[in-house]
């Protein structure tokens, strides 16, 4: 869940990204959602699929559908 507003959350990504990459954040992020994501997406390396309305918990579905988040990491497949 967002703990801060969207366009810090951005913020902190885009800087991130400029530091170290592309491919070593999204490396991070499959490493740590293997050890730490509590769903069957744990195996995937914290990979969803594709989802559409209704089908996610409403807070991750909210955040996860916000324009002028989500587009920003490249790797969201999802239908909002």
């Amino acid at each position: 869940m967002l703990t801060c507003c969207p366009a810090e959350y951005k913020a902190a990504l885009e800087k991130v990204q400029a530091e170290k990459g592309a491919d070593a954040l999204r490396e991070a992020f499959m490493e740590l959602a293997k050890t730490e994501s509590d769903c069957s997406s744990a195996a995937r390396g914290g990979d969803l699929g594709s989802f559409g309305p209704g089908q996610m918990q409403r807070p991750f579905e909210a955040a996860a559908c916000v324009p002028s988040i989500a587009p920003a990491h490249g790797t969201a497949n999802r239908s909002c």
